[in-house]
């Protein structure tokens, strides 16, 4: 409801310059006579929700509300058919000023939580006993309140796991069936105690091959070797297998 006061507040601030006081209406035209606390000519705004509320889930609800725009001005001038022009055009200006409030008004929505005003009844006069004139008009809009709506709280999720289809080289986390857990990102789950695969070599550095000229890294080392003879010829087994060394 604030949020739809203001805004007509300022669009009429902004559209309408003519005007010299726009404020909610509490009641400055009754109260307060014969001199009330407004400057002339003015605008009124009086919001009221006649209708019941209709819920829309998680405790939000939307209501048609009723916008009632009193224009207003101290009279002056005389208007009669003897009067000279420029006392009519002063006396008249009024209902200028009303089709000013109506074009600036009609129609606009200034935020996502009230729907367009549409005029519905008036301009309609108010009398007086004094020189103050009023015409009242009264446009409509269908708010949507969620001020009772819960804020849940924001959770921050983790990166979710996905276990790849297709082999990724790397000494990461695997699954039973030897494919890299990998997060969301793409980047290899490797554990704390992952250690690199190396490279045996000699007392001066230099990398240990085998007779096939490949080089014996540490996972090679690790694999039982089989045990050859001083002629390096394997020894077997009766059924013709090799014989490993477990150590």
């Amino acid at each position: 409801m604030k949020q739809l006061l203001t805004d007509i507040q300022a669009r009429l601030e902004l559209k309408v310059p003519q005007l010299r006081y726009i404020d909610e209406d509490w009641g400055q035209l009754e109260y307060f006579s014969p001199t009330p606390p407004t400057k002339w000519p003015c605008a009124l705004i009086d919001l009221s929700v006649p209708a019941t509320w209709s819920n829309f889930g998680k405790l939000g609800q939307l209501g048609l509300v009723q916008i009632k725009l009193r224009i207003a001005d101290l009279r002056i001038s005389n208007t009669s058919n003897k009067a000279p022009q420029f006392q009519k055009d002063a006396g008249f200006s009024i209902f200028e000023l009303i089709e000013l409030v109506h074009k600036a008004i009609h129609g606009y929505s200034g935020h996502s939580s009230y729907s367009r005003l549409i005029r519905t009844t008036g301009p309609s006069r108010i009398k007086r006993d004094d020189g103050v004139r009023i015409y009242e008009v009264i446009y409509t809009s269908e708010v949507c309140d969620v001020s009772a709506t819960p804020v849940l709280p924001t959770v921050v999720a983790r990166p979710e796991v996905i276990i790849y289809r297709t082999p990724r080289p790397g000494s990461g986390l695997l699954t039973e069936d030897g494919f890299s857990i990998m997060t969301e990102d793409g980047i290899v789950i490797i554990p704390e105690s992952a250690e690199p695969i190396g490279v045996l070599t000699t007392e001066d550095g230099q990398p240990l091959v085998t007779e096939a000229g490949e080089i014996i890294t540490t996972e090679a080392a690790s694999t039982p070797q089989p045990i050859t003879t001083e002629d390096n010829n394997p020894l077997l087994t009766e059924g013709g297998q090799n014989i490993l060394n477990e150590n």
